[in-house]
């Protein structure tokens, strides 16, 4: 018998912590989205939006727009190893749903040991052609166009983007687009989906082109900073639809 109290007391005891753990989480989760309001609140009138888990929504001349503030290191081997700097900067996202474009594209700031940082260009994350190829395959992208940098170049991408600013870490600002699937890959995924799901996954798939800007001791832009990050997504939107424009 008193193994059998001591095996309950020891049951009660985790479920005790697994409860704690759980309101201690959920109470995080509300102060962190309780903070990002606050942070966000003030330029929810650029967009007529709100802030929802810890995001601003809405929409900018006819884009649906999400912004939100990170915090991280932002250099690259970050991602792959433990040799990155560790020095953890504000970041600011805005992603723009709805952009046009063919082909999947990358683009950093690259810091440079003398002089000014640099733009880096890449079709997939800087994989190397191979796994870019890979990459493209898996998700219905079209090959990787070797003339599609020289096209935004030419058509004034890399002015655009030092618009949003290089700031202290080198690495940022990054900006990407990420294009709708193929049709015939948007029909695989949605005959291994339920038919309910998979018609609402087809009405929904939509280019989206995202920014990270590196924003200094803010953790958000002003709303006038905002306005100036979002008039900069557009006309990199502008670029990418015309040097990125999708086949017949």
């Amino acid at each position: 018998m008193e193994g059998i109290s001591q095996a309950l007391l020891g049951l009660l005891g985790i479920g005790l912590i697994v409860a704690i753990a759980i309101v201690l989480g959920s109470l995080q989760g509300r102060v962190r989205a309780a903070r990002s309001g606050a942070v966000l609140g003030p330029l929810a009138q650029v967009i007529g939006g709100a802030v929802s888990e810890g995001r601003l929504r809405g929409t900018y001349h006819g884009y649906s727009v999400e912004a939100w503030p990170d915090r991280r290191d932002p250099a690259p081997s970050s991602s792959f190893d433990d040799s990155s700097s560790g020095r953890e900067v504000n970041v600011f996202n805005i992603k723009l749903v709805g952009v046009p474009g063919r082909q999947y594209w990358y683009c950093r700031s690259q810091p440079r040991l003398l002089g000014a940082p640099d733009f880096e260009f890449s079709g997939v994350i800087g994989l190397g052609s191979a796994l870019e190829e890979r990459f493209a395959t898996f998700a219905g992208y079209p090959p990787p166009d070797a003339a599609l940098e020289e096209r935004l170049r030419a058509a004034g991408l890399m002015g655009e983007l030092s618009r949003l600013g290089v700031r202290d870490s080198g690495y940022l600002p990054v900006v990407s687009f990420a294009p709708p699937p193929s049709n015939e890959r948007l029909q695989q995924l949605a005959r291994a989906a339920l038919p309910a799901a998979a018609h609402h996954q087809l009405g929904q798939v939509v280019g989206e082109l995202q920014c990270e800007i590196e924003v200094g001791a803010g953790r958000v832009p002003t709303a006038e900073g905002f306005r100036e990050l979002l008039d900069t997504a557009l006309r990199v939107a502008r670029i990418n639809a015309e040097a990125n424009a999708g086949q017949a």
